[in-house]
């Protein structure tokens, strides 16, 4: 079932590709890689094929925010080129009798170890490649002699760095409010639906102070999280307005990265670093049960609880990415980042998978959408509106 699944999700991608072609996305995608091709170095043992394969991979990554099937099906292109989609009966036989190896190979193309090492690279040098994207898009036509013009191309990068800055910023704070506002009407509605009334026909352990906590927990916990999100800090656009003109003007000392091939593990230190983690993780989950049992939560509650505090941590760290597309350095490790990750990593795993598996569901996401996210992208597009007309009313009367 799982490959006939990634079959039709390969055939989903194709079609979508002959509906709408990316081509400006293509364009990018191959500029940047050709780009960072000369600012990575790999070791001997790396043959340029792969290093090349693992750069193209790591820009539609951190680019274009490609998930696992729509590298799968780029990847596919890619060892089809030749043929796809032209291929005769004989052919087409010959690919269906290896297929799956075809997957096991792509599959493994995407888990290597080494394309995580360059995606910590790459991820870096996003936001200079979205500011000449956003010129070429604005003029296509007269994009070329502004970049040729070293006069105005530096203003031109600041005033469009500003404007991204500007709506990552205000995305951030849109995610905030429908985020939380979401949680929380999610929240009660599935109190009022299914654990006030198992509690109190069921189990006959319905507590008022025990639901406050119940609701009032996740929407603080969202909130808490997206607060902690900021926008990159002023200073950030010097260094990525330099480092724009550098790829544009192909000039000034290119940075290298010295990239290592990742050493793998003996299977009995894998092993004891798996158990330490599933014992870590485990401690944590059993911590959390333990103090929500002592403040009198059902199992019911309890189960509804984590699934929320799971999605929510795996939300707080999608949310995240918005600011680091337009940072040029690595998140610096910290003792402190080092201990939130260790609470938060087995949450956001879990998370991961259950946003996975309510993806599946369809008439979940439906009722969703037409119950809580239509009624709240309607209620602030209004007060998008509603801010821009008191707006233009103030302009009247300076």
């Amino acid at each position: 079932l799982q490959f006939y699944n990634w079959i039709l999700e390969i055939a989903a991608c194709e079609i979508e590709e002959m509906l709408a072609p990316p081509q400006k996305e293509t364009a990018l995608l191959a500029y940047m890689a050709e780009v960072m091709k000369e600012r990575i170095q790999t070791a001997d043992d790396i043959t340029s094929e792969e290093k090349n394969l693992q750069i193209f991979i790591a820009c539609k990554k951190a680019l274009l925010k490609s998930d696992h099937i729509l590298i799968s099906f780029k990847l596919f292109k890619y060892y089809y080129e030749s043929d796809w989609p032209d291929v005769n009966f004989e052919k087409m036989q010959n690919l269906a009798q290896r297929i799956s190896v075809l997957k096991s190979k792509i599959d493994s193309d995407i888990k290597n170890p080494l394309g995580k090492k360059i995606f910590q690279v790459i991820s870096c040098y996003t936001a200079p490649f979205l500011v000449i994207n956003d010129i070429c898009a604005e003029n296509p036509l007269e994009a070329e002699t502004l970049f040729e013009n070293s006069q105005t191309v530096e203003q031109k990068l600041l005033q469009v760095y500003s404007r991204r800055h500007h709506d990552c910023k205000e995305k951030i704070k849109r995610s905030s409010i429908r985020s939380v506002i979401s949680i929380f009407l999610s929240k009660i509605a599935l109190a009022l639906l299914i654990e006030i009334p198992v509690d109190v026909y069921i189990t006959h352990a319905f507590s008022l102070p025990t639901l406050g906590i119940n609701l009032i927990t996740p929407p603080v916990l969202m909130f808490a999280i997206v607060s902690s999100i900021k926008a990159p800090k002023p200073e950030n656009a010097t260094k990525i307005i330099l480092e724009t003109i550098k790829i544009i003007k192909a000039s000034g000392k290119q940075e290298t990265h010295k990239i290592k091939t990742p050493k793998k593990r003996s299977k009995l230190l894998n092993s004891i670093l798996t158990l330490t983690y599933i014992m870590v993780s485990s401690l944590v989950f059993s911590a959390m049960v333990y103090w929500l049992l002592k403040i009198k939560f059902s199992w019911l509650s309890i189960a509804v609880f984590f699934a929320f505090f799971c999605l929510i941590a795996f939300s707080g760290i999608k949310t995240q990415q918005w600011a680091r597309e337009l940072k040029m350095e690595e998140e610096k490790e910290s003792l402190a980042s080092f201990l939130t990750d260790l609470f938060f990593l087995p949450f956001i795993r879990i998370g991961k998978w259950l946003s996975g598996q309510i993806q599946k569901y369809n008439i979940f996401i439906l009722a969703l959408n037409l119950f809580f996210e239509a009624p709240l992208q309607t209620f602030f597009e209004f007060l998008e509106s509603w801010r821009g007309y008191v707006k233009e009313k103030k302009e009247e009367m300076e």
